[in-house]
């Protein structure tokens, strides 16, 4: 084993003791953190992404833009899959793992100097961004860890706020209403600044441009200020299926774009695809390389892991990261609508603040056969527990604690034109990711 590759293990190690799922929400301890990095996130241009589904995708889709256009872009998502370096992305490229180990050791080595107390998520964001700076990238990418208003990402001033879809999660955190988590993801617009939404929940749009409104923010909203039109649903007549690439047409302001496509599977991925390039042609001031070209080949580019992920083709095996009762229910509509198949067969782990039972009644409309899993991370809901609720429906249920054995469990299961749908959490569908690689 290499010097390298040792330090690397043991400081991820060490960093995984600070909890990967502690939430404290608030800015004060990442402030402090910053404040002795001499703040480098307050020397760099942002977007910044919240909300409840697709914002993992839209930043993907605004990376590929930025990216074909000629532009370093330094990319933070979370959770990761199967790698934390995952999370920290210039370009297409993770953070490698040397730089990894020097920027984590020497923050660790600020934080026992100065005394400072930070969560691993907090860790993490501070890391990245310092990276961004030292790297000297062009333009952040930042997705919202946890709601919004007090998650650690928050202490950016971004060029752009983007809010996507809202819908009920984190309860015990955000509140127990659309409105309520809605003011919270809202957190991140910023006095005079400007936000475009993608929410469609009524009383999220509502929440959303109340706070605009207040904070005298610039405010473009989907299906209003940018348009998609004659998005393809034309059915192949031999497949009777969506067809990929899909095509749509969209509005901003003076600018009209006939044909765009998107090699992605999931007719949401429109919405989030059209929301990046809004977001891009309205920064295209600055950044004068983004015209129709880049914009078509970023989008046409723009590969996005484990959302409608085929992995295999005989049987069929599809990751999706869906981990909500709303992704959950657009995922199970939109899989007939690109796959071609006899029988759906669902591998499901799902984290133990999920909605799980109007997962598995969603989810029975459309399959009889589950493979019950349980990921590995102290959050996970018992498979013995997912077992119980689905044979409600009068179900076929197969129980395999191990995603390793619960695969090939369904592999055997299935006949060579099923399809294995893995899904339920991003941590079930990385380990899954993990043994198909």
């Amino acid at each position: 084993m290499s010097i390298i590759m040792s330090q690397y293990r043991r400081i991820i190690e060490r960093l995984f003791r600070l909890n990967e799922h502690a939430v404290k929400l608030g800015l004060e301890n990442i402030s402090k953190l910053l404040k002795y990095l001499d703040n480098p996130h307050k020397r760099l241009n942002t977007i910044h992404i919240a909300g409840t589904n697709g914002k993992g995708s839209t930043a993907f889709f605004l990376n590929s833009i930025f990216n074909t256009a000629g532009y370093k872009t330094g990319v933070y998502l979370s959770p990761h899959l199967i790698d934390i370096r995952e999370r920290i992305i210039i370009g297409n490229d993770w953070i490698p793992e040397k730089k990894f180990t020097e920027l984590t050791e020497y923050i660790f080595h600020l934080m026992k100097k100065e005394k400072l107390s930070v969560t691993f998520f907090e860790f993490v964001t501070a890391l990245a961004f310092l990276y961004f700076f030292q790297e000297e990238i062009d333009i952040g990418i930042i997705e919202v860890g946890l709601g919004g208003k007090l998650d650690a990402t928050n202490v950016l001033t971004p060029m752009v706020s983007v809010i996507t879809e809202i819908d009920l999660e984190h309860t015990h955190y955000l509140g127990s209403s659309i409105r309520k988590i809605a003011a919270e993801k809202g957190g991140i617009i910023k006095e005079g600044g400007t936000v475009f939404t993608s929410a469609e929940n009524e009383e999220a749009v509502d929440t959303i441009k109340d706070i605009a409104k207040k904070k005298k923010t610039t405010y473009f909203q989907f299906g209003k200020d940018f348009v998609i039109e004659d998005a393809d649903k034309e059915l192949s007549l031999n497949a009777k299926k969506l067809l990929l690439p899909q095509t749509f047409s969209l509005r901003f302001r003076e600018y009209e774009f006939k044909k765009l496509a998107i090699k992605t599977a999931g007719t949401y991925q429109i919405k989030n695809s059209s929301t990046a390039v809004a977001v891009a042609l309205y920064l295209n001031e600055k950044y004068k390389a983004i015209n129709e070209n880049s914009i078509c080949k970023g989008l046409k580019n723009t590969k996005i892991p484990c959302r409608m992920e085929l992995m295999q083709k005989s049987p069929q095996i599809i990751l999706d990261a869906a981990h909500n009762f709303q992704a959950i229910q657009i995922l199970i509509e939109n899989t007939p609508l690109f796959f071609t198949y006899s029988r759906l067969i669902v591998l499901l782990g799902i984290l133990d603040d999920k909605d799980y039972k109007k997962v598995i009644k969603v989810l029975s409309s459309e399959t009889d056969t589950f493979i019950m899993t349980k990921p590995k991370t102290e959050r996970a809901l018992s498979a013995r527990l997912l077992e119980k609720e689905a044979s409600a429906f009068n179900a076929k249920i197969f129980v395999e604690t191990e995603i390793s054995k619960a695969l090939i469990k369904a592999k055997k299961v299935a006949d060579p034109d099923d399809l294995i749908l893995v899904t339920g959490s991003f941590y079930t569908v990385g380990e899954a990711l993990f043994e198909l690689s």
